[in-house]
């Protein structure tokens, strides 16, 4: 996922086929006191929540009006109050960006957090007993590579994460593309986002794509993941149509996937790419999808 901050989450290298890396995000910081720790609701059992710009600008109150009427839990934020105060105005949760992981496809330096310790700290006694904090994005698509400490770079920021703030609730998630680093960074976030985006200019619609993240996460030993259904169009990956996204869903609910929630890719936040926010013929497949997914989660497909 190659995202501008501003106009997304992140950003740095160009998407390559079936890659996708992220870039460098500022967090917004500000100096609004902590908003005393109020009783939450519990967390939906299948939380469904879509890639969006976090910025105060990237992050519209007509943005979150819509992606709330579709049925969406949280979206993406900055570790910024102000945004909060908005996302739980909308009646909606966030997942928190907190900068990322540089693997050795960005620039240097590699194998480094964009944010240091210190800044997350802050960054965390911030937000953690905000109402409209759902959880804790850590890593977009680190890979392993060059980077061999990464895995052991992860389990130590989410246990740095979970010192800071003990609710378990609150979820820390990475998202990876590359199947056989499934393996290595299995469970060292709370969630792995399995990244498998199937539509694309040049092959169309390939269910393969989906059903191999399935198969290589519980081959890896994933113990907990969200699907990422694609809603995305670039220079490779084409938005699929009405009846190719509802394919896509399917494909994804298939009997013997363990998909416990599900970050669609994405509304918008990305400095190349096309979404939701862009395409109103496919909300209403969106719509009846998040409908069918809190009735039954897994539900067969052909």
């Amino acid at each position: 996922m190659a995202l501008v901050v501003g106009a997304g989450i992140g950003g740095a290298s160009q998407p390559e086929p079936e890659v996708r890396t992220e870039a460098v995000r500022s967090a917004a910081t500000t100096t609004k006191p902590t908003t005393p720790k109020t009783t939450q609701p519990p967390a939906p059992a299948f939380p469904q929540g879509i890639w969006t710009a976090g910025s105060p600008t990237g992050l519209t109150d007509a943005d979150l009006s819509q992606i709330k009427r579709l049925g969406y839990d949280f979206v993406m934020a900055n570790p910024d109050l102000t945004v909060l105060d908005r996302v739980h105005a909308a009646g909606l949760k966030a997942l928190i960006w907190l900068g990322n992981y540089r693997n050795d496809k960005d620039t240097a330096p590699n194998c480094i957090w964009n944010t240091p310790d210190a800044t997350l700290k802050k960054q965390i006694r911030r937000v953690k007993n905000h109402p409209a904090t759902f959880g804790y994005f850590v890593a977009d698509e680190p890979y392993v590579g060059a980077c061999a400490s990464s895995p052991k770079q992860i389990r130590a920021r989410h246990n740095l994460i979970r010192r800071l703030d003990p609710n378990t609730d609150h979820k820390t998630v990475i998202t990876e593309n590359q199947t056989e680093d499934y393996a290595a960074l299995a469970n060292t976030a709370d969630v792995m986002g399995l990244v498998g985006y199937p539509c694309s200019i040049a092959k169309g619609c390939r269910r393969s794509a989906v059903l191999e993240r399935i198969a290589w996460a519980d081959i890896a030993g994933v113990r907990h993941y969200w699907s990422m259904p694609q809603i995305d169009g670039d220079s490779y990956y084409r938005v699929p149509t009405p009846s190719e996204l509802k394919q896509v869903y399917a494909w994804w609910r298939v009997p013997w996937s363990r998909q416990e929630g599900a970050l669609t890719f994405l509304w918008h936040g990305c400095s190349s790419c096309d979404g939701l926010a862009n395409h109103r013929e496919l909300r209403a497949t969106v719509l009846a999808e998040i409908r069918t997914s809190k009735q039954s989660p897994s539900s067969s497909a052909p």
